[in-house]
């Protein structure tokens, strides 16, 4: 499985990266038919503060399961993102096993 991270600055702590990492491997061994996951992360200037932005795509077998997780730190956004994701993962392979 291919993993790649897309950052535009270094405000991505090295922590961050590593649970994330740790998170989609979990997901890769229950699932073994994730080929790649993309996670990227975005900062955006508000006037109340900024907004931590991370997004996580898995491709498995042809398709894409997304997340998104906005917070005021990289590290809540990265675990909404985790969360969401195991969650959009079990209802994407619920679903598959459904419609056989």
């Amino acid at each position: 499985m291919k993993v790649e991270f897309y950052s535009s600055d270094n405000a991505v702590t090295e922590t961050v990266i590593t649970y994330i990492k740790d998170e989609i491997m979990k997901l890769h061994k229950q699932y073994n038919n994730i080929s790649r996951a993309d996670i990227s992360f975005k900062q955006k200037k508000r006037q109340t503060g900024s907004e931590k932005m991370c997004e996580i795509s898995l491709f498995i077998a042809g398709s894409s399961v997304d997340a998104k997780g906005i917070c005021k730190s990289f590290d809540h956004a990265s675990k909404k993102a985790i969360a969401l994701l195991n969650e959009n993962v079990q209802a994407s392979f619920r679903q598959k096993v459904h419609d056989l």
